[in-house]
């Protein structure tokens, strides 16, 4: 098991995944979002490439409207 922050909360994942594996699990509502783990934002076309690891602090950002 694998435990890691996202958006602040304590989650643990089954098993070693790469970032693009973990958000199809964690299944967020929105499908519009930024990725930055552990404060480095990652480009939608490098999430299959980069690994979670324990601790790892992964923020999920929406964009905000207002104005």
């Amino acid at each position: 098991m694998l435990t890691l922050t996202l958006n602040g909360e304590a989650k643990a994942l089954p098993e070693t995944m790469s970032l693009d594996q973990a958000i199809q699990y964690w299944n967020p509502e929105s499908k519009q979002f930024a990725v930055a783990v552990n404060g480095e934002f990652i480009a939608r076309s490098d999430y299959e490439q980069v690994v979670l690891k324990q601790d790892d602090q992964v923020e999920l950002l929406s964009p905000i409207v207002g104005g």
